[in-house]
């Protein structure tokens, strides 16, 4: 689904540049989950901006599903750490604006967003405008407009960061409900190492600046509901917090 050889993104500002991201070598197969994890400033943000293609990149190749990625790809949907909701449309406009967008026939977009909306237990919600919802309520209609598209590839940015713990285990679950139902692939930032442990088939573990993977851990427990309840959770969740203090010690030594 996703092939990334020696991939390089520098960002130039006046007179400075920045390289963002060095040497990103990757593979992913269709329904596989990625969760990508490191310091703050590493890259990866910029790396999934680079599979929507928003951000452009200086070396390297990147193909999404057997093509070279490009913007406007009809089968990837990004989530942000701040919904992207327009405050100015309500639940059922938010939710319907990627098809809108696409051009969609009125009868295909009132089904679909009929149809998920009420799989998210938002239906009764719909004419409620984002500043009326909870900050897990906006969350879960930046999943429905996002799921509305039928994507192959979904990209999320730190999607729970900025919810209490209970609403933020909540919807890991309600993202491993959807997947199971429907696997896609997922590429998901997050500052969480619980989050990545839970989430992640892999785990990609990026260095300091320039960011590249210095780590990739395959998951054994993914897809298990209850597996916080279980020692190796905590376990690998032990792994990975070790594995990130060595990238950033490697990432000071080779800066």
């Amino acid at each position: 689904m996703i092939k990334i050889d020696n991939l390089a993104v520098e960002y130039k500002h006046f007179n400075s540049r920045l390289l963002a991201l060095e040497g990103v070598n990757l593979e992913a197969e269709k329904g596989e989950t990625c969760a990508i994890i490191g310091p703050s400033g590493c890259g990866k943000t910029t790396l999934l901006f680079v599979l929507a293609g928003l951000t452009p990149f200086q070396q390297g190749n990147v193909i999404i599903n057997e093509e070279p990625v490009r913007a406007k790809r009809k089968k990837t949907a990004l989530i942000l750490q701040d919904f992207g909701l327009l405050p100015w449309k309500n639940v059922w406009d938010n939710t319907a604006l990627g098809l809108k967008i696409r051009g969609s026939r009125p009868d295909i977009l009132e089904k679909r967003v009929r149809n998920i909306l009420q799989h998210l237990e938002l239906y009764k919600f719909k004419d409620y405008f984002p500043g009326q919802l909870s900050g897990g309520m906006r969350q879960r209609v930046a999943i429905a407009r996002a799921l509305t598209l039928r994507p192959d590839l979904l990209l999320m940015d730190e999607p729970f960061s900025a919810l209490d713990a209970i609403t933020r285990e909540e919807l890991q679950s309600l993202l491993l409900t959807i997947w199971h139902e429907r696997p896609m692939t997922i590429m998901m930032v997050t500052h969480s190492i619980e989050e990545a442990v839970y989430l992640g088939q892999r785990i990609l573990i990026f260095s300091p600046v320039p960011g590249t993977i210095v780590s990739d851990i395959k998951n054994p427990y993914f897809g298990d509901p209850r597996l916080r309840e279980r020692p190796e959770f905590y376990t690998l969740c032990h792994k990975v917090r070790t594995l990130l203090e060595e990238g950033k010690s490697n990432g000071k030594k080779r800066n």
